[in-house]
């Protein structure tokens, strides 16, 4: 059985017109992403040049080197800065391993939602997303995504 995690991590402008977002569909949402594969512990970029041996390390350390990396990578190819420590609090939600209230996250998408969600009144306008899609042997298995208020 082989296992992969998809993390989609875009960002919405300020001057965004769409009530809809689609994860995966930049062009008509109106939005940037850029997206990245976990395989096996290792991180790396589906559309950018980045990879991260994460082997060894801890996922649910925020100040863990795979989020200041990640952070990076999505920094370079987005132009926004996203903070490392607020990724690494939606991976641990996406685990269900959250201890902490993080007010920033905003869970948009359930396992049922197909990676869209309202932006009514373009509330989530200049804000980061971040859908989280595990795959078993091609199937996808399970889906969430949050909007970074920060």
């Amino acid at each position: 059985m082989s296992m992969r995690t998809i993390l989609t991590i875009g960002i919405i402008p300020e001057d965004n017109n769409q009530d809809q977002i689609m994860i995966g569909d930049p062009t008509m949402s109106g939005t940037a992403e850029t997206d990245f594969e976990i395989v096996d512990d290792v991180l790396t970029g589906i559309d950018t040049e980045f990879r991260c041996d994460a082997r060894g390390m801890d996922w649910f350390d925020v100040s863990s080197p795979i989020f200041t990396n990640l952070a990076n990578a999505v920094t370079a190819a987005l132009g926004k800065p996203l903070d490392s420590v607020l990724l690494a609090h939606a991976w641990a939600l996406f685990q269900w391993e959250l201890e902490v209230d993080v007010p920033e996250l905003v869970m948009v998408c359930e396992e049922n939602d197909g990676g869209e969600f309202e932006n009514p009144n373009q509330q989530h306008n200049g804000c980061f997303y971040i859908r989280h899609v595990v795959e078993e042997d091609d199937q996808i298995v399970g889906e969430q995504a949050v909007v970074v208020h920060s």
